[in-house]
């Protein structure tokens, strides 16, 4: 029987199979896993925070791991993902200052943790997501590799335009998803919903210029002239 932390048999088709189409293509990992055969556009490693924090979600041991496997493959690209909620809302600078004396990570990507049933009690509320994102960009001055846009930022707990149809998600099981991810496990409210991929997606759709460079940086968009 497959181990639940391993990678879908087919993943290396189904990454050569995007890029082949012209597609920029995005491989979400818990960065424990081989690597070396895997070549998408960027890797998002997901991060909860630093050793005490991630390993609380994660398990004993697994940051260690994951900061092996950023050192082993140093020609490939990584940006962190870290889902932001009552768990882990002070880890944000610890983990800017942690990883930008290093080469480990291309850049940091944050978003919030949308309120699933049952997940209430640890995501953000409205002014609670407004005070964060407000403390994000006086961040960016400091710490260039916090890659979140101004633009997405700003728009953090405010009434917004969200385009989810620009984002296909392939599951570990092979399956394809398409449009709003929460509405693939329950009905949606988007007055609370702050995810990171959608908001900076949707921004650069409006053609906003520091999401594009937000993407350039990430995966290797085209820059916005």
């Amino acid at each position: 029987m497959k181990e639940a932390n391993q990678l879908y048999d087919g993943i290396s088709g189904i990454v050569d199979y995007v890029k082949s189409r012209g597609m920029y293509c995005i491989l979400i990992t818990n960065g424990t896993q081989d690597l070396s055969k895997l070549d998408p556009d960027v890797f998002w490693v997901s991060i909860d925070g630093l050793e005490k924090n991630h390993d609380s979600v994660r398990g004993k041991g697994v940051f260690d791991k994951v900061i092996e496997t950023l050192y082993k493959y140093p020609d490939k690209r990584f940006v962190s993902l870290t889902t932001l909620s009552r768990h882990n809302l002070d880890e944000i600078e610890p983990m800017c200052e942690y990883f930008s004396g290093s080469h480990l990570l291309d850049g940091m990507m944050f978003h919030f943790q949308y309120p699933y049933s049952g997940l209430q009690n640890i995501a953000l509320d409205k002014d609670e997501r407004r005070r964060v994102a407000e403390n994000m960009i006086k961040l960016k001055e400091r710490y260039p590799k916090l890659l979140n846009s101004v633009s997405y930022l700003e728009t953090v707990s405010e009434d917004k335009t969200c385009y989810p149809w620009l984002l296909v998600v392939v599951t570990a099981d092979g399956k394809q998803q398409h449009g709003c991810m929460v509405r693939h496990i329950e009905n949606e409210e988007c007055s609370k919903c702050d995810m990171g991929c959608y908001g900076e997606l949707s921004r650069a759709y409006a053609l906003k210029r520091d999401t594009w460079e937000f993407w350039s940086n990430s995966i290797g968009f085209t820059k916005l002239i």
